[in-house]
């Protein structure tokens, strides 16, 4: 990118500022030494410029004639705090500038998907909070000890039955290790995922290469988050109809870490924020934090190549939690199936979140099955639904032995269903060799304003 001369724009990011001034922040991380010829080199290639040599000194020389002028006296050295101010400070009007100001804006973003699975360890912890009612928010702990080795915990949310959910994924060699408390499952697969899908951050990391295509990125100075001098780049509105959201991420200027994320609907309104609250880099993390040992009766899930192998209970502890009388096993052809009504204080009408929202209050449908028979190529699908309406699920080309899924969640009542009603919600699934499923009846009984479900048993889809 060609130097800018006139108007300069470092007139505009010198006024007001003294060298003293730029120094006076602090920013975690080593002590580093520079001079002030060095703080110009870095802010110009910062911005993703090749170095000018008149550039860098007419620079040197601006920043001590506006000292001089303010009556202040210039050192030959600062700290790396005083580089990361000036540079932040530079970059916010220079990349203002035409065009420029994408393509920086890209550029960054692409130094900070590096950065997140560079060379470099770090150890971060950070919160994500969510705008719509009734949304818990999440705690995150992530180690990163270089690519095909990290761990991120997560923890929070409203789970079934009042728990707090705690969410485990590790990343060792060819091998990754996700685990998760509301289900009480354990899935084992070959590695393939990168950390950045799993960070907090790491969504919104993984859209940075759709904003070249859906997205005019700009940057400029994001203040500090954690004490960091930050840049502020934000995505603009979106022109891809497949990605609604606006993002915006500030990034740190002296590492290119990503220590804050906001996502905005298509309208402008503030979706979630994800903040880090405190990070180490370069931090020497222990072997240990890389070994998981689930839970005693947790299901298992291991996975190689296109095979999955199931092992645990059916149903599990997870799965019969909260179960009232009525509920019930069956057998159709090669599948099992498990179907209840289960009491969940946090189940609730309105005022919550979707996958807390049921038809009657402190109710739950829990509509689940597991394939017993022999490994095979075949399409099928499931649905499930109240009786007046099942939805179609979806399926797969492949049933292999120990497969199970599902619906665990609110119940969902048929139509202008009334007290003394007799009604069935049910699961069904459809396969070449027939249609198997289950059907979940109760008796509707007028409970205050709403229903309570009883007489609950269990029958054969058929």
């Amino acid at each position: 990118m060609a130097d800018s001369l006139s108007p300069d724009p470092m007139d505009a990011v010198i006024a007001g500022t003294t060298p003293e001034q730029a120094a006076s922040g602090s920013l975690h991380g080593t002590e580093t030494i520079y001079d002030l010829r060095t703080v110009a080199t870095l802010a110009h290639s910062f911005a993703d410029c090749q170095p000018d040599a008149a550039f860098v000194d007419r620079l040197s020389a601006r920043i001590r004639s506006r000292s001089q002028q303010k009556g202040t006296k210039t050192h030959p050295t600062r700290t790396i705090s005083a580089v990361a101010a000036t540079m932040l400070v530079f970059v916010g009007t220079y990349i203002g500038l035409g065009q420029a100001r994408h393509a920086y804006a890209q550029g960054l973003l692409t130094k900070v998907s590096a950065m997140l699975q560079g060379d470099l360890s770090y150890q971060v912890t950070a919160v994500s909070t969510y705008a719509s009612p009734g949304s818990p928010s999440w705690q995150w702990q992530a180690w990163y000890a270089g690519p095909g080795r990290w761990r991120v915990d997560q923890t929070g949310g409203q789970g079934l039955q009042g728990h707090p959910i705690e969410r485990v994924s590790i990343d060792v060699g060819d091998r990754m290790t996700s685990y998760d408390s509301q289900t009480d499952t354990v899935s084992y697969n070959q590695t393939g995922t990168t950390l950045a899908y799993f960070l907090p951050l790491g969504p919104t990391a993984n859209m940075f290469p759709k904003m070249a295509g859906c997205f005019s990125p700009h940057a400029g100075q994001g203040g500090r988050v954690d004490g960091r001098p930050a840049i502020l780049v934000d995505s603009g509105p979106s022109h891809c109809p497949s990605i609604p959201e606006q993002i915006r991420v500030w990034v740190d200027a002296a590492t290119n870490f990503p220590l804050k994320t906001e996502t905005l609907s298509e309208t402008g309104q503030l979706e979630s924020t994800t903040t880090v609250n405190s990070i180490r880099y370069g931090a020497s993390i222990p072997a240990t934090v890389f070994q998981f040992q689930p839970p005693n009766g947790a299901v298992t899930y291991t996975t190689t190549g296109t095979t999955t192998v199931v092992k645990g209970p059916f149903p599990s502890a997870a799965d019969t939690a909260g179960a009232m009388p009525g509920s019930g096993m069956i057998t159709e052809g090669p599948f099992e199936f498990y179907a209840t009504l289960y009491r969940d204080p946090n189940l609730r009408t309105s005022g919550t979140p979707a996958w807390l929202t049921t038809d009657v209050s402190g109710v739950g449908l829990r509509l689940l099955w597991v394939y017993e028979g022999p490994g095979q190529r075949v399409v099928w699908h499931d649905s499930w639904g109240p009786m007046d309406g099942m939805l179609d699920e979806g399926g797969n080309s492949v049933l292999q032995p120990g497969m199970r899924d599902g619906f665990d969640g609110g119940l969902l009542l048929p139509q202008n269903a009334h007290a003394g009603e007799r009604v069935w919600n049910g699961l069904r699934i459809s396969t070449p060799s027939g249609v198997y499923g289950v059907k979940l009846f109760y008796t509707l009984q007028k409970s205050g304003t709403g229903f309570e479900p009883v007489d609950v048993s269990v029958t054969p889809f058929a």
